[in-house]
């Protein structure tokens, strides 16, 4: 889609403080930071996230499997520290 004139590719995310550093495309993980640190408000154990994940990604291999649970509990992390 189009994106809006007033979005900047270059700006900054608050997202990449979350993020895994060495994923090649970490923005790309940028919606499993977001399901991560939504877990602890959800009626969903993160084990049943997690195999929901690598259910989706099984056939894109181990890597993006494990590149998307790093962001995941990354972001998981995050929410869980935000909250104390």
């Amino acid at each position: 889609g189009k994106r809006s004139k007033s979005f900047k590719k270059s700006s900054p995310s608050p997202l990449s403080n979350f993020l895994p550093t060495k994923s090649p495309a970490p923005m790309q993980a940028a919606n499993m930071a977001l399901l991560g640190a939504c877990v602890p408000m959800l009626d969903i154990p993160l084990p049943a996230i997690e195999d929901g994940i690598r259910h989706i990604f099984a056939g894109k291999g181990e890597e993006v499997v494990n590149r998307n649970f790093a962001a995941l509990r990354a972001g998981n992390s995050a929410a869980i520290s935000a909250r104390k």
